[in-house]
């Protein structure tokens, strides 16, 4: 009889510890889906305002593009050597 109780009891606590992981996953599932919600929505986009970068940053910009440019086409020149 004991066995039988003992076997009864660990089902038991089985189950509820089933349940308990359960109800977590779902508590932290829902707050998640919150908080993403939330921060979406608090998000604010520039709607029809273009793109505008300081003069510092702009040069920089021009610069580095400038030189990817240019090193592209050096590095051409030397593919066409070496071929």
């Amino acid at each position: 009889m004991k066995i039988t109780n003992r076997s009864v009891l660990r089902a038991s606590i089985k189950r509820i510890l089933i349940t308990i992981a359960l109800i977590v996953t779902l508590v932290l599932i829902v707050g998640f889906l919150t908080i993403s919600y939330v921060v979406g929505n608090s998000m604010v986009e520039a709607k029809g305002k273009p793109l505008s970068y300081p003069q510092k940053v702009s040069t920089l910009l021009l610069l580095k593009f400038d030189s990817l440019k240019k090193n592209k086409e050096s590095n051409h020149e030397v593919h066409k050597k070496l071929n």
